[in-house]
């Protein structure tokens, strides 16, 4: 979950509209699903091409080593089965439409993450998810989280103030 918050905000740094945010990290999480790579590293790849308003290659390169077909979905996108991938050979347009194209009916990572949730691993994943989250409210609702935060900012100040300093070693010294 905090992945998936972080590359929300990655995305709206880089101007996705918040109206776009979910539809984008749906695609981004079919694909990462899709790979067996981390939405994170997907969405940072995605963003990086977002911001700089170009995408090169050294872009198309980070997915295709992740086992993204990202060349042969860009080759069905313009219709050029011969195309030379080079600096300005691929507009952003045509970067989103590839990645989209992965993530809708037909391509190699349509509803991925829904299928990946319906496994043993990902219903677990989904289960320790749920349970942090509940722990959380609990914690936050009973006044668990707040007694634990005073706990903890006490222990600190007790540290703090049972620290030995430079000072006050130089000084035991002088006096020995």
């Amino acid at each position: 979950l905090e992945e998936v918050s972080r590359s929300a905000r990655q995305l709206i740094a880089v101007g996705t509209g918040v109206d776009d945010v979910n539809d984008r990290l749906r695609m981004l999480g079919d694909i990462a699903a899709a790979s067996g790579n981390s939405i994170g590293d997907i969405a940072a790849a995605f963003s990086k091409v977002q911001a700089k308003g170009k995408v090169e290659l050294e872009n198309l390169n980070q997915l295709a080593e992740r086992g993204i077909p990202i060349f042969a979905e860009l080759k069905k996108v313009t219709g050029d089965a011969n195309m030379e991938f080079g600096a300005g050979s691929v507009s952003v347009e045509q970067y989103n439409t590839a990645l989209a194209n992965m993530a809708s009916d037909g391509g190699f990572a349509n509803d991925a993450m829904a299928n990946l949730s319906e496994t043993i691993s990902g219903k677990f994943s989904t289960a320790m998810d749920n349970i942090t989250l509940a722990m959380g409210q609990f914690a936050e609702k009973s006044g668990l989280l707040e007694a634990a935060t005073n706990i903890l900012d006490d222990f600190t100040k007790s540290l703090q103030r049972a620290s030995v300093t430079e000072a006050d070693l130089v000084s035991s010294r002088e006096e020995v």
